[in-house]
Parts: C-alpha cells; structure tokens; sequence
C-alpha cells in the first residue's frame, strides 16, 4: 500500500524511515515541558507568517496541526513513563543509557 502524504499532516520530506517520523524523534528527545515550548514556537511562527510564505489555509492549518502533535505525541517525551523506545542505528547501535 502506498503511502498518502499531506501537505500539513504528512509532509513527505519529514519521513524518515518506513513507520518513524522526524516529529517522533523530536518529542522523544525532549521533557514534556521541552516539547510542549516547541510545539507552542511552532504554533506562534506558522501564525504569524501566515499568508507570507504559503497559502494562508495552509500556515493556519499548520500551526493548528501542533496543537494536535503536542497531545499525540506527549507520551514520547524523556521521563514518561510509557515512553516507546524508538531504535534507529545509523552507523551502529544505541550506546546504552543514551535513549
């Protein structure tokens, strides 16, 4: 099945690897609070650029996608307790203690 991209929900520039996302990668990187500051920067810059770069629609429609990204994605964050471990080995595997 091939996969279906969208301009403001599944950009194909942002997938990585078959089933991992960069925005996945993100919020695993990061505390709750971390990723809840990155998504709100993001909110405020696609709002204030809106109709500037791209198609009005399409930088609303983007800055309100990290409102949903912030509640998909908050259970990756470093801390949480049901955090999935995500492995990707790019040149060998992950150090231990290093996810």
């Amino acid at each position: 099945m091939k996969e279906q991209f969208d301009a403001i929900k599944n950009p194909k520039h942002y997938s990585i690897l078959d089933g991992v996302e960069s925005i996945q990668i993100i919020a695993s990187a990061m505390t709750v609070d971390e990723w809840r500051g990155f998504c709100l920067g993001n909110i405020i810059k696609y709002r204030l650029r809106a109709g500037n770069k791209d198609k009005l629609e399409q930088d609303i429609g983007k800055a309100d996608y990290y409102k949903e990204l912030f509640e998909k994605h908050k259970h990756m964050c470093r801390g949480c307790a049901d955090k999935p471990v995500i492995n990707i080995e790019v040149g060998g595997p992950v150090p231990p203690g290093a996810e």
